[in-house]
């Protein structure tokens, strides 16, 4: 993705791109404001641009005359904002994004058209219990939509080819709303609001495979078909979850303490809002990828998490986290809390991402940590060299500077620092002696001579967009 600026300035580059065919390779323009629409209108290279994105709200009348080599557009509209003219034939992926008191009618022109488009790929505002004034017809090519909408204010006809909109979420709020569900076998996503009966297998529609239920509704038992199951109210005594179930997120699950037989094999990412009992031996299958525990803080002992888990957060947990009880292929290990002891052989080399957002304490062991790539920190002090100390490429995201800190002896080449606090600084002498560029945005770098055998980029914007995600 680039803007008019690197389109006018990278000549170069554009005459290598324009080796490739536009349909090989994605190439993107971020335009602001009409000014710089017209520019990429009358640009030599128009032609090489097949993605673009309206980074801001469009306030005046709008003709997609010129966009025939445009394959995937994104715009932001707003209630001034007025469609002319007739869709591209070459889009097949639009996103339409909508401001505050956006309406329908401000983008009737686009949604006319859909029907009679070659769109597969189809993103819409979240208009939620805005009735529409009409209904629109999809395309017949659509196979992905993203849209979330009260089913008593669906305006949109589906096609008749076969497809399954698994981001097309519908809330249910009645019985008829159901029946409106069971009809439409493309709908396989529902969120269930208040209804006045508790939620039984029988009552949810064969072809849904993604189920919310909100608000605190009584739940008797649940289809076997299931993949994705959301909860913000307890799971009574006895309700089984579905063998097919992959994903589990649950508030207040279980009032009994979690067994084996409560979580299903085929579960993959597990998240429990409000659970701290202690995790027994055997708990989790071996198919579970992903852990969340958002309330525990029990000791955790080796060989209760499985070795399959390469995601793990614990954002309330605070206790001395021993020697391999983590598990040897976990690769993202999120403790917002987290600011306690370390044992040797604690983390796994595995990791590529630890978030200690807290942690103002040592890394007291030398335990390389050869495949990380961001580290989260409250202080980062000498002992960090323990862990990135080999590293050539690391991107730090910390709160304070120690005055100890000092790099100088370590691998790194490529150094981004996103400092959360103003004020912080390094000296120059305790930079890596191997760094090639540096990366900050707050980071004062404190130096006699002001000169530099790297190169220092410290364009906030820049910054913001690219590393500091």
């Amino acid at each position: 993705m680039t803007d008019n600026y690197n389109l006018n300035q990278d000549q170069e580059f554009l005459k290598w791109i324009s080796t490739f065919s536009n349909k090989d390779i994605r190439i993107g323009l971020n335009i602001k404001n009409i000014d710089e629409f017209n520019q990429f209108l009358n640009h030599k290279y128009k032609y090489l641009i097949n993605s673009i994105n309206f980074t801001k709200k469009l306030r005046q009348s709008f003709d997609l005359v010129g966009f025939d080599k445009i394959v995937y557009l994104s715009l932001k509209c707003s209630k001034e904002f007025n469609f002319q003219g007739t869709l591209p034939e070459s889009i097949r992926e639009l996103e339409l994004q909508s401001s505050k008191g956006c309406q329908d009618r401000d983008i009737d022109g686009i949604l006319s058209q859909l029907g009679n488009s070659k769109i597969r790929k189809l993103s819409l505002p979240l208009y939620r219990k805005t009735l529409f004034l009409k209904e629109y017809q999809l395309p017949m090519t659509l196979c992905d939509f993203n849209y979330l909408s009260h089913a008593n204010s669906f305006q949109f006809i589906f096609p008749n080819n076969q497809q399954v909109f698994k981001n097309c979420k519908i809330i249910i709020t009645s019985k008829e709303d159901l029946k409106w569900a069971q009809e439409n076998k493309c709908i396989s996503n529902i969120g269930i609001g208040d209804l006045d009966c508790p939620i039984t297998l029988d009552l949810i529609p064969s072809q849904i495979n993604q189920l919310e239920i909100k608000h605190n509704m009584k739940i008797d038992s649940l289809p076997d078909h299931l993949e994705k199951l959301t909860l913000s109210s307890h799971l009574g005594n006895g309700v089984k979850l579905g063998s097919k179930l992959e994903y589990f997120s649950g508030f207040g699950f279980f009032r009994e303490k979690l067994t084996r037989e409560s979580l299903p094999f085929s579960l993959k990412t597990l998240l429990l809002h409000f659970y701290d009992q202690p995790l027994d031996h055997g708990l989790f299958h071996n198919n579970l990828s992903s852990l969340t525990l958002s309330s525990f803080n029990q000791p955790l002992e080796r060989g209760v998490l499985p070795e399959t888990l390469t995601q793990l957060y614990l954002p309330n947990f605070n206790l001395p986290l021993e020697s391999l009880v983590l598990p040897s292929k976990l690769k993202e290990l999120d403790c917002s809390n987290f600011n306690n002891t370390l044992e040797s052989n604690s983390l796994p080399k595995s990791l590529t991402k630890l978030c200690f957002p807290n942690f103002t304490k040592s890394f007291p062991f030398k335990c390389p940590l050869d495949n990380l790539k961001r580290l989260s920190i409250h202080t980062c002090n000498n002992s960090v060299i323990n862990i990135i100390g080999n590293l050539l490429k690391i991107k730090l995201i910390i709160k304070n500077i120690d005055s100890d800190l000092n790099l100088r002896d370590t691998c790194i080449q490529q150094l981004i620092i996103k400092c959360t606090l103003n004020n912080q600084s390094i000296r120059i002498e305790s930079l890596p002696k191997h760094l090639q560029t540096l990366y900050s945005s707050t980071l004062e770098i404190k130096s006699l001579s002001n000169e530099y055998s790297f190169k220092f980029k410290t364009n906030k914007e820049t910054l913001k967009k690219r590393y500091f995600k």
